[in-house]
C-alpha cells in the first residue's frame, strides 16, 4: 500500500514538472511569433491600422489608401529615431517622438474631413495611452529580469 501511494506521489510530481515545462516552451514560442510579426512586418501593421480606422470612420479606399502611407511614413520615422536612440543620441528622443505624432496628426487632419477627424483624434488618443502603458508594463519586467 505504502509503495503504491509512493508511486503515485512520484508520477504526480514528474506530470507537474512535465507540464510546467510545456507551458513554458508555449510562452517562449508566442513571444518570438509575436516579436516577429510586431518588428519585421511594418506595411502589414499600416494595413491593419487603416483597415482599422477605414472600418470606424467610414472612410473612402482613397482616404484609406493615405492613411496606410502616413501611418508607414510614421512607422519609419520611428524606426529612424529608434537607431538614433540605439547610437546614444537618447536627449531629444521625447521631442522628436511628440513631434513625430504631431506631424501624424496634421497629415491626418489633412486626409479626413471635419466630423471623421472628431471621431479619430479620441481613438487615438485612446490607443497612445494603451501602448504607453504596454510599453511601461514590458520595460518594468525587462528592468526586473535585469535585477534578477
Amino acid at each position: 500500500m505504502k509503495q503504491i501511494c509512493l508511486l503515485l506521489l512520484v508520477a504526480l510530481f514528474s506530470m507537474s514538472t512535465f507540464a510546467q515545462e510545456d507551458k513554458e516552451e508555449m510562452i517562449e514560442a508566442r513571444h518570438e511569433s509575436h516579436k516577429m510579426k510586431d518588428h519585421n512586418d511594418h506595411e502589414a501593421r499600416a494595413m491593419i491600422y487603416a483597415d482599422k480606422v477605414a472600418t470606424r470612420l467610414s472612410l473612402n479606399l482613397e482616404q484609406k489608401e493615405k492613411i496606410r502611407l502616413a501611418h508607414l511614413k510614421k512607422q519609419e520615422k520611428l524606426n529612424e529615431l529608434k537607431a538614433d536612440i540605439l547610437a546614444g543620441e537618447k536627449s531629444e528622443m521625447q521631442e522628436q517622438k511628440m513631434k513625430i505624432q504631431k506631424d501624424f496628426s496634421e497629415e491626418m487632419k489633412d486626409i479626413l474631413d471635419d466630423p471623421q477627424f472628431a471621431k479619430w483624434k479620441p481613438m487615438h488618443e485612446r490607443e497612445m495611452k494603451m501602448n504607453e502603458k504596454a510599453y511601461k508594463m514590458k520595460k518594468n519586467k525587462e528592468d526586473k529580469k535585469k535585477q534578477d
